[in-house]
This record gives C-alpha cells, structure tokens and sequence, in this order.
C-alpha cells in the first residue's frame, strides 16, 4: 500500500512542481513577461487593479515556494496544500473572469495572447485534484523520500509529460482546433 501511495505524491510533486517552475520562470523571465502577467492581473480582477504589482510579485514569490516546498521531503505537504490554495484562487479568478465576459490573455505562464477560455479552469481544477490526491497521500505516508525503482521512473516520466501538456495546453488546442473551411456555394442575390 505505502509504495502505490509514495507514486501518487512522487508524481504529484514532479508534475505541480514542474508547473509551477514553468509558471513563476516564464512570468519573471524579463521585464516585458512580468509587465504582461501584472497588466493580466489588473484585467483579470478589477478589485486588485490598483495593486496589481504587489500581487503579481506575491504570486510569483508563492509559486517559486511550491517548487521549492515540493522538492524538499520534510515540506511537501506545505507544498501541496500551497499549491491547493493558489490554484483554487486562481480558478476563482478566472470563473469570475469568464462570466464577466473578460476577453484577454492570463498570462498564466507569462507569454501568448491566448484569451482566457473554460479549459484554463478545467485545466486548473485537475491540478487542484493532484494537490489535493498528493496532500491526502503524503499524510499517509510515513517517510516521504524516493525509492529508486523502475516504477517509480515509469511514475515521474508521466508526470513530466501531464506536466508539459499542461503548460502547452494553449498551444495544444489551437493544434487540433477544428476549423470550419467551408466555402459558402449559395449565389448570392443582389438587386
């Protein structure tokens, strides 16, 4: 039992920590990425407009601590509930967002002009469930550490890759978006 749980919170940390790495680099990247994210920010939630750049360094800073959290035993599950929290907020905002009808890029990994869309909070609440999956199975585990096995690379090897899904996941979808090619054949009339 403590081996299938010690796979949930290995790949759990590879796969939140590797997204979080990705988010808080590429949003700090350089100052056009972080101008973009806080301008994002004051878009996104109004009510934080005017502090937009606090809470920009904020977010940054707590996803840097996730990583950080999750690569060290004694703190993963601080990282885990960190990563809970920060993604439920997140999915608060962009709900919020949507059905205000904002049409703007979130600059959830610093670049792209993607506009917000449903999959970002559908892609966030599967993040969350990993949080929460690893925070309930590093409870149950009385020694975090990594038992060197060829299950356990099969474990991180997926996470990796969930994990570079998600950060592509815009670039995913405009891949396989259906586009409609038809060309209208109806003469048209005109008096």
């Amino acid at each position: 039992m403590h081996h299938s749980v010690n796979y949930v919170v290995d790949g759990g940390r590879v796969l939140l920590g590797l997204v979080f790495l990705c988010s808080a680099l590429s949003k700090s990247r350089g100052a056009a990425a972080f101008r973009d994210f806080r301008d994002a920010v004051g878009r996104l939630a109004p009510a934080l407009r005017r502090h937009s750049a606090p809470v920009a360094v904020t977010v940054v800073a707590a996803e840097a601590a996730v990583v950080v959290m999750l690569a060290v035993p004694a703190a993963v599950i601080a990282g885990f509930a960190l990563a809970a929290v920060l993604l439920l907020a997140f999915t608060a905002g962009l709900v919020a967002a949507l059905r205000r009808g904002v049409n703007t890029a979130c600059h959830c990994f610093g670049t792209g002009d993607e506009r917000l869309a449903p999959r970002h909070v559908v892609r966030n609440l599967a993040l969350v469930a990993v949080a929460i999956a690893g925070t309930a199975a590093a409870l149950n585990t009385p020694h975090i550490g990594v038992e060197p096995s060829a299950r356990l690379l099969l474990t991180v090897g997926v996470a990796a890759v969930l994990a570079l899904i998600t950060v592509t996941l815009d670039d995913l979808a405009n891949l396989f978006a259906v586009t409609d090619t038809r060309v209208d054949a109806t003469p048209k009339v005109t008096r």
